[in-house]
């Protein structure tokens, strides 16, 4: 199975939310996939004409309004242990240990090795240092690079096949400063609609009214 492919979520102990949603959820980032292609796919070609990378530009932010919201379902479904026991560590004394250096490279074949991240509350991205958004040559047409669309396709693959660690951590951030839960929910969600499928979007509205309660009586 490519890095492209996901696997059906029953087939995953890391979905919680019910499966009929993690499937709509799926077959809408197909769409997206076959568009536009997968990860690799869209970093191989290095460069998009403007009108292909606003098309692009538009699938994408619904496909992550989207997933924003499958996580925070997942997010409160999430059992919290006891708090780990390494800030006891560092408290006593104990000096965290200093992480080595890497250099972090870009290769569009293995995308599975890209460093990229998810942002639930705040989905604008900065181009990281040396790629330019868009490039204009003297009569020529407008060009914008592919590969921070890439990252974020990558990086919404991610949590679409393993939910698990990132729920754990929003619902972690959210328990501890409830009034995210509004910040999340109030974001702009019905603009995607007619993108995503009335159907797929009405539905939502219930499973993430009950995740806003569940972190609101936990506060």
């Amino acid at each position: 199975m490519s890095q492209s492919e996901t696997p059906p979520p029953d087939q995953s102990p890391d979905h919680r939310a019910p499966l009929i949603l993690w499937r709509a959820a799926q077959a809408f980032l197909a769409i997206v996939f076959d568009l536009f292609g997968a990860p690799e796919q869209l970093a191989a070609r290095h460069t998009l004409t403007l009108k292909d990378h606003q098309l692009c530009a538009q699938w994408l932010r619904a496909a992550e309004a989207l997933m924003r919201r499958m996580l925070f379902i997942e997010a409160a479904l999430v059992e919290l242990g006891p708090p780990a026991s390494s800030r006891q560590n560092d408290s006593a004394g104990k000096m965290p240990a200093p992480r080595p250096r890497q250099l972090i490279g870009f290769d569009a074949d293995h995308p599975e090795a890209w460093r990229v991240s998810f942002r639930c509350f705040n989905p604008d991205r900065r181009l990281p240092a040396g790629k330019k958004k868009c490039r204009q040559d003297a009569g020529a047409p407008k060009f914008c690079s592919a590969w921070p669309m890439a990252e974020r396709f990558e990086a919404m693959l991610r949590v679409c096949n393993n939910p698990a660690p990132f729920a754990k951590r929003l619902a972690a951030r959210l328990r501890k400063a409830p009034a995210l839960v509004q910040r999340l929910c109030a974001s702009a969600w019905t603009e995607f609609r007619d993108t995503i499928g009335h159907t797929l979007h009405d539905v939502l509205a219930k499973p993430i009214a009950n995740a806003a309660a569940v972190f609101r009586d936990s506060s």
